[in-house]
């Protein structure tokens, strides 16, 4: 095949977040700040805060380069509660995950983390939760088929056969009527 595949390239993941996984707090965060190991486009971002089914999401989004930023409602409740996202890397490919955390029931507004001293431990779920949301992804290229680019050079090829074939047919006909 005259198109060959080109280096593999790594989508984007979550390298960080505000709080961190798994991470007990003394006071409830006002916000959410997810960072990411690329740039995020500014479209088709959510993040969604929920604690029994019930989404405490808020504020307006805001993407900054390869930081998202989420303001909270500032009446969250003890309990465990899960941030899902969802953001487009810089290669264009949509990806996903959670970052789950807990306010403890001593909690009030303020938004500073305790630290528990699991930081080892948190940063393995983190890295556990990353690496759940790459192989998501692959999972999610390999049932979508081809990419973009190559139906585009397949779509580019295909038509440069068709001109080929009418030229070929055009010169034959011109050929034939002037004999």
């Amino acid at each position: 095949m005259a198109f060959g595949s080109g280096p593999a390239q790594a989508h984007d993941q979550l390298i960080g977040s505000n709080p961190k996984q798994g991470a007990k707090l003394d006071k409830q965060p006002e916000w959410i700040e997810l960072e990411y190991s690329g740039e995020i486009q500014d479209i088709g971002t959510e993040i969604r805060v929920e604690r029994d089914g019930e989404d405490y999401s808020a504020g307006e989004i805001t993407v900054e380069g390869r930081t998202v930023k989420s303001a909270l409602p500032d009446d969250l409740k003890p309990g465990d509660y899960t941030i899902a996202w969802r953001v487009v890397s810089q290669d264009g490919h949509p990806i996903s995950g959670k970052v789950e955390f807990t306010i403890l029931d001593s909690a009030g507004s303020g938004g500073e983390v305790e630290d528990t001293g699991d930081d080892e431990a948190a940063d393995k779920a983190e890295g556990d939760q990353q690496s759940n949301a790459s192989d998501q992804e692959k999972a999610s290229e390999e049932g979508s088929g081809v990419s973009l680019v190559v139906l585009i050079l397949l779509a580019v090829a295909g038509l440069g056969a068709l001109a080929a074939v009418i030229m070929m047919f055009t010169r034959k006909k011109n050929i034939t009527e002037d004999n």
